[in-house]
């Protein structure tokens, strides 16, 4: 089973050491999938808490094994109920990771509480955390979809956001982290 953990910030460098396991197909493994050890290391100028780290494992975890899936079609996720509602789940913890996060840095850097999480973003914008929350704002659009109107989700957007836009979600931690 893909794992992560927060392996921990480097007191010489500063790296910040996230562990993720993930499955991979192995031709000598006669078809099965299994669990390899992956570290990401980036630079990271967070003066953020270990919650926050804690929250960008799991995303880093959600992202890797959404990856694993490879390029997928809508008629997979159509004929593939959990297949969808798998890829719908772990889209939708990653957003729920953005939503925390940016109240989250807010209340850290002795700020008012943001009404609404698109509040929230645009207060990391005047922060200067972010550059823009126009990408993020269509994140959380996404997840209040899938919450509140959860019966009819699309495969075409869920397929599009995998194939491409995961990037989107790293783009995030990246510019909270300040990855240089």
């Amino acid at each position: 089973m893909p794992a992560s953990k927060l392996a921990g910030v480097c007191p010489v460098n500063g790296y910040v050491h996230i562990q993720i396991r993930t499955a991979v197909h192995n031709p000598n493994a006669q078809g099965r999938r299994v669990d390899r050890p992956e570290r990401q290391c980036y630079r990271s100028n967070m003066k953020y808490n270990g919650v926050i780290l804690k929250k960008f494992a799991v995303m880093a975890e959600e992202i890797a094994r959404l990856r694993d899936l490879g390029e997928v079609t809508t008629a997979q996720l159509d004929d593939d109920h959990f297949l969808k509602h798998g890829v719908e789940r772990a889209l939708q913890i990653c957003v729920e990771i953005v939503i925390d996060v940016a109240p989250r840095i807010l209340s850290l850097e002795g700020r008012s509480p943001a009404p609404t999480a698109l509040d929230a973003l645009d207060g990391l914008v005047s922060m200067h955390v972010i550059a823009s929350a126009e990408r993020y704002r269509e994140m959380i659009q996404f997840r209040n979809f899938v919450v509140h109107r959860y019966e009819r989700v699309d495969s075409g957007v869920l397929v599009a956001i995998l194939n491409r836009h995961l990037d989107d979600l790293t783009a995030f931690r990246d510019e909270v982290a300040g990855v240089s």
